[in-house]
């Protein structure tokens, strides 16, 4: 979803009074001049696929409409300081600001663009590099060709494109285009402005000093997002009306060419995306491989000095307590022996120190496997250290035996974790077969309003199918828990801070929850009970799935003493399901005003070809929240009306488990639109917004379906800005509104 900036096109006709002026988009606040060709193009785009900046586009359509004709045209310059304020505008915020007067200024503008580009210099002249075949073709032209035919053979392949700007929302609603063609035309610049938007902002929001400029950049992003809801709709209008005996079959061919063009686009743009992810993948890879190996060094060098440590206090002990530690010793070795030879323990580091030689023992740290063991256990060891000063090693034999033990009970299960693991190294508890607990690594929550979040690598060569959640948590402590699936998480640490709309925690790295895009899989708050999918309904994770790691998500109301551990037991089996689970969520932003009751809409329309079949929603608000429904719109392609199926509601004050929808056999395809609105009654003396904490409020619909062939959807989140910005009615173009 898109929002089109536009520019407007006064022309007052050849050079007046008035003067002739062309506003140039206000499109991109960076330089355009005296920068590389391709970054002159990145900061002022033409969305519809050319690779030129606007500006000059818009200088050739000037020279194109005005300037052909006009004698001296590229020989008459105009004042340098008028091309001065031009070149100083063109590099500013205030580009729609330019006006030309005639057409010398765009010439004299689109000259000095392109002397100042650094590709212009030699030997990359560009004149020389692209131009100069074409001279020579031409040059060897027969003489008796007129020479008006051989300066248009010059440019036999040049096909001249104006520039057509993206339309505004206000001029989608005073015409849409005719067409199914213009339509997906207008489509794709209006999601090429989106993405440039997106980027735009993202910058931006880096920048405190640009607050007010950020807020307009957003409105126009909302914009353009309803804008592509709009021609969406206008397309699936079209090419829905049954054909009637007086279609021609070049309406039919035509409808096949825009289906396959659609097709290779798809398929295109995936490429370009799996490109982009594995590269993030593999930077993510590197940068968690060269952290782990640069944690390993420190490591050796911190257990040769604690080892170092433990020999002089062995030293200082008295005779009669290093023979009762020798007898203790040959005990723990007796159960070591019950391993495997290669898997060597700390306690058979330590004995094999004879007299006290600290270079055998040195020898003996070298050894990959020990290393390793240690390295996982880096918190027990430090807690053996003080447990052996403080009581001079008295407990140290028994403090050996179950560390030994905990290792022989240690629980792989279904998750990766080996010595090579750099995630959540602290623990998996042993369960029943198909269970396995998610938990946090003994965070501790020091301020309010702290989210974090863990990774758990999946077993890439098996997959597995989830079919159970049991919650591991409590509501008086935990606001709510997400479990995300992820190609790559967004951090190596074992717990980090991911809350993207709350402020950042000072005692861990903030970093997303994903390095790419999440899926949400499971959601909890207020107490929900367990939820069991249906039989043979399962969320696929792990092996050739798209989720190579599970990341947990939990959000801490208030500070708390000491750590925790909460989190979420999952069942899962190997068996393939016939039927794959996905999860939606519809949410939005905006602006609750003081003592006023306020709907908040969100709708988007379904785009890809699948077919969802809904079994399950879940709602959440904060605690102004009085009511949350979710419907399935499908509009009549003859009459236009809108039909609204009710998905599910619920107050979102009641425990926000994941219950049955209304109905069980609605099905959800390509074209069909989906929908949610909160009541949100603000009784407070204050505006209230949306964001992270418990003083804001929250508006969210997840829907749960599962599909046969197991392709759900790419794009899981649909968003809208909320009051005062969006409505039904205005923002989607939606009719016939439910009433309550």
């Amino acid at each position: 979803m898109v929002v089109w900036l536009c520019r407007k096109m006064n022309i007052f006709g050849k050079k007046s009074k008035k003067g002739t002026g062309t506003n140039i988009s206000k499109i991109g606040s960076v330089q355009v001049f005296k920068v590389p060709l391709a970054q002159a193009v990145k900061n002022n785009p033409s969305f519809d696929g050319v690779p030129l900046p606007v500006l000059v586009r818009e200088c050739l359509d000037y020279i194109n409409f005005y300037g052909l004709d006009l004698e001296g045209i590229f020989r008459v310059s105009s004042p340098k300081s008028r091309l001065d304020e031009l070149e100083s505008l063109s590099n500013s915020e205030k580009r729609e600001q330019i006006v030309f007067q005639d057409a010398h200024e765009a010439a004299g503008l689109l000259k000095r663009f392109l002397h100042h580009l650094p590709e212009n210099m030699p030997p990359n002249h560009i004149l020389t590099e692209q131009l100069k075949p074409e001279f020579e073709r031409i040059a060897n032209v027969n003489e008796q060709i007129e020479i008006a035919t051989k300066t248009i053979a010059l440019f036999d392949v040049v096909d001249f494109k104006p520039y057509v700007k993206p339309r505004t929302i206000e001029e989608l609603r005073q015409g849409m285009p005719a067409t199914s063609k213009e339509i997906e035309d207008e489509i794709i610049k209006q999601q090429n402005l989106l993405e440039y938007l997106h980027e735009h902002i993202q910058q931006m929001r880096q920048h405190s000093s640009q607050q007010i400029l950020l807020k307009q950049k957003e409105d126009e992003m909302w914009a353009v997002q309803t804008g592509i809801t709009v021609l969406k709709r206008r397309l699936k209008s079209l090419t829905d009306v049954v054909c009637t005996p007086v279609c021609s079959k070049e309406k039919e061919d035509a409808n096949k060419e825009i289906l396959n063009s659609d097709q290779k686009f798809d398929e295109i743009e995936l490429d370009e995306t799996n490109a982009n992810l594995l590269e993030k993948q593999l930077i993510a890879s590197k940068n968690s491989l060269s952290n782990e190996i640069g944690d390993e060094k420190k490591e050796i060098v911190r257990l040769l000095s604690v080892l170092r440590e433990i020999l002089q206090l062995r030293a200082n002990l008295p005779e009669g307590e290093q023979n009762q530690l020798t007898e203790s010793q040959r005990a723990t070795n007796s159960l070591s022996q019950q391993r495997p030879s290669n898997f060597i323990h700390p306690r058979r580091v330590i004995n094999s120190i004879d007299n006290r030689e600290q270079r055998n023992v040195e020898k003996e740290v070298d050894n990959i496997n020990w290393v390793q063991l240690c390295a996982e256990e880096e918190k027990r060891n430090r807690e053996l250290l003080a447990e052996l000063i403080r009581y001079r090693y008295k407990m140290f034999v028994s403090s050996i035996i179950l560390l030994f033990l905990f290792l022989t009970n240690y629980s792989f299960g279904w998750f990766h974790f080996g010595n090579d693991n750099i995630y959540n190294k602290q623990k998996l508890q042993k369960l029943p077969e198909g269970s396995t607990d998610l938990r946090m690594p003994d965070v501790r929550i020091e301020t309010n309003d702290t989210y974090l979040c863990t990774a758990f690598p999946l077993d890439v060569e098996e997959e597995h199918y989830i079919v159970s959640f049991e919650p591991l948590a409590n509501k008086h402590q935990i606001h709510h828990m997400l479990l995300f699936g992820c190609e790559m998480p967004g951090s190596d640490e074992p717990a980090w801070d991911c809350g993207e709309m709350s402020s950042s925690s000072i005692a861990y790295s903030r970093s997303p929850v994903c390095a790419s895009q999440p899926d949400i899989i499971y959601a909890w708050a207020k107490g929900a009970p367990t939820l069991n999918l249906p039989k043979g309904v399962g969320f696929r994770v792990g092996g050739e799935a798209k989720s190579k790691f599970l990341v947990l998500q939990v959000h801490y109301m208030h500070k708390m003493d000491g750590e925790d551990n909460s989190g979420v037991r999952v069942i899962h089996t190997e068996d393939p399901q016939p039927r794959i689970a996905g999860t939606l969520l519809l949410a939005t932003d905006g602006r609750m005003a003081p003592k006023k009751t306020e709907q908040l809409e969100v709708a988007c329309v379904v785009d890809e070809d699948v077919e969802l079949h809904p079994f399950a929603f879940r709602v959440h608000t904060h605690r102004h929240g009085t009511d949350v429904r979710g419907w399935l719109v499908q509009e009549n392609p003859f009459n236009g009306e809108d039909k609204w199926t009710l998905i599910g509601k619920r107050n979102p004050q009641l425990p926000q488990l994941f219950q049955p929808v209304v109905n069980q056999s609605i099905i959800i395809t390509q074209g069909d639109i989906l929908a949610a609105r909160c009541i949100i009654n603000n009784n407070e003396k204050r505006i209230i917004k949306i964001g992270a904490t418990g003083e804001d409020e929250m508006c969210n619909f997840y829907l749960m379906y599962w599909t046969e062939n197991g392709q759900g959807l790419k794009e899981n989140t649909c968003f809208s800005a909320g009051p005062p910005n969006y409505k039904w009615s205005n923002g989607a173009g939606l009719n016939h509104l439910p009433k309550k």
